[in-house]
């Protein structure tokens, strides 16, 4: 698995945010936003795709989300946020 930074929009009403998150991925979750999200939530059930590539988990959440940018995080990269303790 590789490391990648991820941003993830969030529209939350009138609102709309960004976070930004470090997930180890397979190549299957790279392919796939529902997987991202869920991932990044911490939920074991997925988002369904609400509207072009925004995503929501339903009844009990009203945010959309989308995967806005992924990018892969170099090995030497790795130890230098280790170093700083993000990663």
């Amino acid at each position: 698995m590789k490391s990648y930074l991820i941003t993830i929009l969030i529209r939350d009403g009138e609102h709309e945010y960004s976070d930004k998150t470090i997930l180890e991925l397979t190549d299957e979750q790279l392919e796939s936003p529902s997987d991202i999200i869920s991932l990044w939530r911490g939920f074991d059930n997925k988002p369904y795709e609400a509207y072009s590539e925004w995503y929501e988990f339903g009844g009990f959440d009203y945010r959309h989300y989308q995967v806005y940018s992924i990018q892969e995080i170099k090995p030497d990269d790795r130890q230098i946020l280790h170093s700083y303790d993000i990663y």
